[in-house]
């Protein structure tokens, strides 16, 4: 299993619609953040010309601005490296058609012709046909990133294959940005975190971003957590322009005023065309929709979320310190009150029935449809069910994550996609030729007894499994808590890798260990008492 450096806006069932109505990022984070077991969450919007920043949570600190908390931003650091490369653009040190051959040292070694033929327009789009990790690192560890350098990316690169040949396909890849960032520091002569100081943040005023923290900032680095857990900083070497900085929200206001008015900014250039489309939806690591410019980030236990409106003249931020919440979960009552949906007729089993099944959204992510308590429920690879109610012919919609599912039928009338419509982008998913899986979907209730801390071989691992929204979300040590879900009475399957878990119980009928297999292997993890 390996870590999300980030989990994309637009497949995350959530973000980016923004409110037409009173309800404030800030009213909403508060009430959000009564469920918040450890952190804060701090917001920051810019309406009406002005900007606006809260902290709500358990764990607020003392004598530190809201605005000034610092954080780790992750993935949020990718539109960095995606400004870098419209820089090198500009001064013609890099075209967005170089190839990984063209701009790497003639030492570099390909396996695949299809990798070194690689463009830097693929990498900073995800549409290159990378995976989203190499293979050749544990990332199980707490601090997956730390040790991780150039000379084994390097490796890797070498050793790489491309699956298929022909148009490439947006998915969402670490690697790729990795590797970008790494031509960027060649092309312009410095390392990347001097580049991102000197280049970007300097300019504009960003003088709270960056890799390293100062020995002032850190004073101001919250804690991570995930859910209870004290969870572990993370650090970066080969991955740092994929995720690597700490920042603030007032520093992140600023950059979302440079990306509203880049007219104004000692930037207008870098930024005018780091934000214009390179494959749909998506230009210089910027997620693009109907006027907003968007990204987040998620590290072992921060959260993060920067939407800019420049139309309206908008900006929402969120920061979290708890990988437990997600920035959606702040913005979603926002977003719901702009969304306009009427439920049509009630559809019978036998109506729904052609609906069910699994479509493929991207490389990593698939959307999986069942028929739960007389009604459709859609899942995302990695998330829960919800349920989608019917608006029309082949429309569903969900009005708690303001998302449609359009279905598209080919010319005998069978069901060959489904169209996600949320965030002003729309994501089409093909129809796979497997079918949906049969899960048991049991009472919350009935669940709990397996809930719990598992002591797991290597004796400095352990399980902890929890009860969230109906479902049992499971913790290995290091890594994040993933939802699996009972295929049969008492063993239940991940979604996101070939893995299971079963639970054995002792005479009593009490839950006493489970067993996880994986790979081939089968191994215990025995329940600690209570």
């Amino acid at each position: 299993m390996k870590p999300l450096l980030h989990v994309l806006a637009w497949l995350s069932f959530g973000s980016a619609l923004f409110a037409q109505k009173a309800l404030t990022l800030a009213a909403s984070a508060q009430s959000i953040a009564k469920n918040l077991p450890r952190g804060c969450i701090v917001t920051g919007e810019w309406r009406d010309g002005k900007a606006v920043y809260a902290i709500s949570g358990p764990d607020k600190p003392a004598k530190v601005p809201a605005e000034k908390i610092v954080f780790e931003i992750g993935s949020i650091s990718k539109t960095f490296t995606g400004l870098l490369l419209a820089q090198a653009v500009l001064e013609k040190k890099l075209t967005f058609e170089t190839t990984l051959k063209q701009a790497l040292d003639a030492k570099q070694a390909f396996a695949d012709d299809k990798v070194a033929a690689i463009t830097l327009a693929q990498l900073t789009t995800h549409t290159s046909g990378l995976p989203r990790m190499p293979d050749n690192a544990d990332f199980s560890v707490a601090d997956p990133y730390g040790t991780y350098d150039v000379k084994k990316l390097g490796e890797w690169l070498a050793s790489v294959k491309l699956e298929k040949a022909g148009p490439p396909e947006l998915s969402y890849s670490n690697a790729g940005v990795a590797i970008l960032g790494h031509v960027i520091e060649r092309a312009l002569g410095d390392s990347w975190a001097n580049l991102v100081r000197d280049r970007l943040c300097k300019p504009l005023g960003m003088l709270d971003t960056m890799p390293v923290p100062t020995a002032e900032m850190r004073q101001r680095l919250v804690p991570p957590f995930d859910g209870k857990a004290e969870a572990h900083e993370w650090t970066f070497k080969a991955f740092a322009p994929a995720g690597g900085l700490r920042s603030t929200a007032a520093d992140l206001m600023l950059f979302g005023r440079a990306l509203n008015h880049p007219e104004a900014s000692p930037l207008r250039e870098v930024i005018q065309l780091a934000v214009k489309p390179l494959a749909e939806g998506i230009g210089c690591c910027f997620f693009l929709g109907d006027d907003v410019i968007a990204h987040n980030g998620g590290t072992g236990g921060y959260r993060t979320l920067l939407e800019a409106k420049p139309k309206a003249d908008q900006i929402r931020l969120v920061l979290i310190n708890n990988a437990e919440m997600e920035p959606v979960m702040v913005t979603r009552p926002l977003d719901r009150e702009g969304f306009k949906a009427v439920e049509g007729p009630k559809l019978s089993e036998a109506e729904l029935k052609p609906y069910i099944g699994i479509f493929q959204l991207d490389k990593q992510a698939k959307l999986t449809f069942v028929i739960r308590e007389g009604a459709l429920w859609c899942k995302l690879t990695g998330q829960a069910f919800l349920p989608y109610l019917h608006e029309k012919k082949d429309v569903f919609f969900h009005r708690g994550v303001a998302a449609r599912l359009i279905f598209g039928r080919d010319a005998n009338g069978a069901i060959t996609s489904v169209t996600l419509d949320q965030n002003n982008q729309k994501q089409v998913a093909e129809r796979l030729d497997e079918k949906a899986p049969e899960y048991l979907f049991r009472p919350a209730k009935e669940l709990e007894e397996f809930t719990g801390v598992y002591d797991f071989f290597p004796p400095d691992k352990i399980f902890t499994i929890e009860l969230r929204r109906g479902l049992l979300f499971v913790q290995l040590t290091g890594q994040p808590f993933l939802p699996v879900f009972e295929t049969k009475k008492g063993t239940f399957e991940y979604d996101v890798v070939f893995a299971s878990i079963e639970f054995e119980r002792d005479e009593a009928g009490k839950i006493k260990r489970l067993h996880i297999t994986q790979n081939g292997l089968k191994l215990p993890a025995l329940k600690r008492a209570k």
